[in-house]
């Protein structure tokens, strides 16, 4: 039978009469796909009948490799990280590392040197293979394999995109206060930098919303604080907007001199109130 017809899924039987079930692209299906923004670069391959295989970095972390299974695994356990040859090279394995083995529709999450050694071996033309026992049955290996066919196309595109990254991380940003002089609301050159990097990742990411909420010190009327704290707040939208930030992605509150950070009865915790403080989320 020719080989480009049979079915993905095989199930191969050793002397011992122990069977595996092996996942893979054959060379017609083999493709390698990047995904690119200045937050997150990713590589991936489907599998067919198994599901994707992603190599995936985000700003700010480490490179990772995890698969998405469409069949969900029910237990725990452990899988080997082989590589091994294409069919039509020479025949050569060799084990990797080893990793752990998750239930749910994420079953591999490997990351640090032994995701480094994929790449390695798979720019080899090499193709790196998981091994682990059937969720039912103990008896049965299951091998999913990822293809390096059409590998090298991709990967040039992928470092790139590892090149644009934002050099810090989403946890790093996750909340900023700016501070202001006594009746001023104008933006200072340092805060200006502060929203900037808080606006990278907002006019990169859709799903990231902006909380913006002003306030004053306790000097004045409660009128004219509320209107001070509201001019504040303006000044902080005004310019995330002129970052390239969607107004939908913005939401603002002008408190005026309530819930101050400290007492008002000093100069220091007055200096400390009249601040905006922006924070964000991302939407799932």
């Amino acid at each position: 039978m020719n080989r480009h017809l049979l079915p993905v899924i095989l199930l191969l039987f050793s002397t011992s009469v122990q069977a595996a079930r092996h996942y893979y692209a054959n060379f017609e299906q083999a493709q390698w796909q990047v995904e690119s923004s200045r937050l997150r670069c990713e590589l991936n391959q489907k599998i067919p009948y198994y599901g994707e295989g992603r190599f995936v970095i985000s700003s700010g972390g480490e490179m990772a490799f995890m698969t998405y299974a469409q069949t969900p695994m029910v237990r725990d356990g452990t899988v080997s990280v082989m590589s091994e040859s294409p069919f039509w090279r020479a025949s050569e394995s060799k084990e990797l590392g080893q990793s752990t083995l998750s239930k749910g529709h994420m079953p591999f999450h490997i990351t640090g040197e032994l995701v480094a050694r994929m790449l390695y071996e798979l720019d080899a033309g090499m193709q790196p293979t998981f091994k682990y026992k059937d969720s039912y049955d103990d008896k049965l290996d299951v091998l999913v394999s990822l293809s390096s066919v059409r590998f090298r196309d991709k990967l040039r595109d992928f470092y790139h995109c590892i090149a644009q990254l934002i050099p810090y991380g989403v946890d790093e940003l996750k909340s900023v206060t700016i501070n202001f002089k006594k009746n001023k609301y104008k933006l200072s050159s340092t805060s200006k930098r502060d929203l900037e990097m808080l606006a990278l990742f907002a006019s990169e990411d859709s799903k990231i919303k902006i909380l913006v909420e002003g306030y004053t010190d306790s000097t004045g009327s409660r009128r004219y604080n509320k209107a001070l704290s509201k001019r504040r707040t303006a000044s902080v939208v005004s310019y995330f907007k002129s970052l390239g930030v969607a107004a939908p992605q913005i939401q603002s509150y002008s408190y005026g001199e309530r819930h101050p950070s400290l007492t008002n009865k000093k100069d220091m915790g007055k200096a400390f109130n009249r601040r905006v403080e922006v924070s964000f989320t991302r939407n799932l």
